[in-house]
């Protein structure tokens, strides 16, 4: 008998043993930062549960035995630890193929405590370590299941049983058509999650959660993407403690800029709440997430109740806000109320409308378009439509769609280049009137435009002179040079390489991936239609791929949609022949090019660039056309500066850019009025960040300190 109790005792013990798993047993968090992986070898052996404690790995085609590791530079379908070769920092991902197809992995948790857990909430950061090479993101999709019996079965050819956590999803933040390694470490190719809380979680005590990557093997070649620093943090509400939030009613709800909607959020309650405790309730975001929950209201009770709640002023509009309640003493969080709720946001229309655009469709006839409808009286008021050249307004009617005028001219257009027409004093609908004049220079379409004028050109002639100053163009252009980045130290050589005389030459570009480039400055001052051409070529061992940037102020470089190129040993393959310039550089102060390398590969396709590899450029040309109207200047009173306020809606930062330079005083205000932020700026464009401020919205008044003019826009900050 004593035997037969030792045997059953060992399978008992191995049974309780046979899976770990991370015990939630009072409140606490897991981190894992998977630097116990390997950081060498290709057949590194893979055990679930055993290679990292708790975490479990699956192929849809084949069994995982072995993962990577690797610097992002393998391409074949497996799990890898990634990170710099030779580093112990490490990251656990993977790249999908054909085989081993989809792959999941996921880490195994037990909810150990008396009490039902409602409340958990994840932080990792996603890295990207290899781009695939191709345009189109891939997603490492994240994926969480519940049961009272251990999951070792992740189905990596179903996610039916699974809840997916949108707001989890890892989308690669690299997509070129350059396939190669990546560095994961760098922000560039990260996105963090922080404290991402996980909707409409209920575990009993004794069961089980897993949460889970997917990464599916998507079309073209996979990227290489991963998880790092994975923080799981879990509330154990104190045993025999529970709250369950109930059914709550009157959805949608309507909230204004300055008033919220009452809203009740009854609940319920097991266990004994001690004297002083504070029941309160939370709204999570539009999308279910509690990570930033905003609380709405409270009750000091002890027992079941309804709290009376409201939902904030300027809450965003959405169909997906949940709500919970918490409790103070003892601690304890239930479950969401288990139903989508509606937030309509409704703002009132205060701003003034916005001439959009002035088109010419004959020589006698102009359409003026509007951001939204207009009053009828003011709108056909031919006072409110004067030119700045000889055309005459002969009679102005509203469309039936009440946002666009067509103008009928007495004395009619003459010119290519026409005519500066001024639009002021229209009111909206709402009886907003226009505090500003907005300014169109009209071109009639059937006319042939002036010629392109060349801005400013290198070509590099056979001269006894610097060859770095341009060889033409306009006069503000003249003395425009042709130089490196800041950093390169090295003098630029002309030598007889060009395409018929000689050629900017320069070396030092290896290993100079989105740091070493060519650039230039000019202006184009009452310049319109920029566009520009030049030619590329490198030596063999020379760099091989760049991509085309502007910039206004030479410190933001935005990419020029189009603009990547290969360069080859002649002067065929690196050619940008008439590429146009987005509108904010025309008629600039300041535009500057930049032709920048975008990878380390050399031109002979076998190696990296050498220290000696050689790079040329030839027959670099800027293009315009001549619009003297752009100089026209809005009276003095026209009340203010026109400016854009952009991305609209923000979030972290924003930018303003106003029509000409100025010295200006921006003030940010909430929409109550109080002044929240104030600056004085100098130029035409400016950044500002919105740290410290929530969202909502705000309004942005510059005052222009020439003349104490003021103007107004709304924005608004998610």
């Amino acid at each position: 008998m004593k035997k037969l109790f030792t045997l059953i005792m060992i399978f008992v013990l191995l049974g309780t043993f046979a899976n770990a798993q991370v015990l939630m047993t009072t409140t606490g968090s897991y981190y894992q930062d998977f630097n116990s992986l390997l950081n060498t070898g290709t057949t590194n052996k893979w055990k679930n549960d055993s290679t990292l404690l708790s975490w479990y790995g699956q192929f849809r085609s084949g069994t995982l035995t072995v993962y990577r590791a690797d610097n992002g530079a393998g391409n074949s379908g497996a799990i890898y630890s990634y990170g710099t070769t030779g580093l112990t920092e490490r990251c656990l991902g993977s790249v999908s193929s054909g085989t081993p197809d989809t792959i999941v992995y996921g880490v195994l948790l037990q909810n150990n405590s008396s009490s039902t857990i409602t409340d958990m909430a994840i932080t990792y950061v996603g890295e990207q370590w290899r781009c695939g090479g191709k345009i189109t993101e891939d997603t490492l999709k994240f994926y969480y299941k519940t049961s009272a019996t251990p999951i070792i079965d992740l189905t990596p050819t179903s996610n039916s049983t699974w809840t997916p956590v949108a707001a989890l999803h890892f989308a690669s933040p690299t997509n070129t058509t350059t396939a190669g390694a990546l560095n994961g470490n760098v922000d560039t190719n990260q996105v963090i999650f922080n404290n991402i809380s996980i909707p409409a979680l209920s575990i009993p005590a004794g069961n089980y959660i897993m949460f889970r990557w997917f990464d599916a093997n998507d079309p073209g070649s996979d990227h290489g993407m991963g998880v790092d620093s994975l923080t799981v943090a879990w509330t154990v509400p104190a045993a025999g403690n529970t709250i369950t939030t109930g059914t709550i009613a009157g959805s949608p709800y309507n909230v204004t800029d300055v008033s919220g909607a009452p809203i009740l959020v009854p609940y319920t309650i097991t266990g004994t709440y001690n004297a002083g405790n504070i029941f309160t309730a939370y709204l999570s975001n539009a999308a279910g997430s509690f990570a930033s929950e905003t609380a709405i209201g409270t009750l000091a009770s002890q027992i079941d109740g309804t709290i009376s709640a409201n939902i904030p002023a300027l809450t965003p509009s959405g169909t997906g806000y949940r709500i919970r309640v918490k409790a103070s003493d003892p601690v304890a969080t239930s479950a969401d109320n288990g139903s989508d709720l509606t937030v309509i946001l409704t703002i009132p229309d205060v701003t003034p409308p916005v001439a959009t655009s002035a088109i010419a469709t004959s020589l006698s006839n102009i359409v003026v378009v509007f951001n939204e409808p207009l009053q009828l009286a003011s709108a056909e008021n031919i006072a409110n439509y004067t030119f700045v050249g000889t055309a005459v307004t002969g009679t102005a009617t509203l469309s039936t769609t009440l946002d666009s005028v067509r103008l009928v001219l007495s004395t009619p257009l003459t010119v290519a280049v026409t005519d500066t027409l001024r639009v002021t004093g229209i009111a909206d609908l709402i009886g907003n009137p226009m505090t500003l004049t907005y300014k169109f220079p009209v071109v009639y379409g059937t006319i042939v435009p002036p010629a392109m004028d060349t801005v400013v050109y290198w070509n590099f002639p056979d001269a006894t002179r610097d060859d770095s100053i341009a060889d033409g163009g306009i006069a503000a252009n003249l003395l425009k040079v042709i130089n490196r980045e800041p950093s390169f130290t090295d003098t630029l050589s002309f030598v007889f390489a060009g395409l018929t005389t000689k050629s900017v030459r320069s070396t030092g570009w290896d290993a100079g991936t989105g740091t070493k480039y060519y650039q230039i400055e000019f202006t184009t001052a009452l310049y319109d239609s920029i566009r520009f051409s030049s030619k590329h070529k490198s030596s063999n061992t020379g760099p091989r791929r760049f991509k085309a940037d502007y910039s206004l102020d030479g410190t933001t470089w935005t990419p020029l949609a189009g603009g990547d190129y290969v360069v080859g040993n002649n002067w065929t393959s690196g050619v940008l022949a008439n590429f146009k310039l987005p509108v904010d550089s025309y008629n600039a102060a300041s535009v500057h090019l930049r032709w920048i390398m975008t990878s380390d590969s050399a031109v002979n396709g076998t190696g990296l660039v050498a220290a000696g590899g050689a790079s040329n450029m030839d027959d670099i040309y800027v293009f315009g056309r001549y619009n003297p109207t752009l100089g026209v200047n809005c009276p003095t009173d026209g009340k203010a500066l026109e400016f854009s306020v952009y991305p609209n809606p923000a979030n972290g930062s924003f930018n303003i850019q106003i029509e000409k330079n100025a010295e200006v005083r921006v003030d940010i205000l909430s929409i109550t009025g109080q002044v929240m932020r104030s600056e004085n700026r100098s130029g035409n464009r400016f950044s500002f960040d919105l740290d410290g401020f929530s969202k909502g919205i705000y309004i942005i008044r510059m005052v222009n300190l020439a003349d104490q003019s003021v103007s107004i826009r709304r924005l608004s900050v998610q």
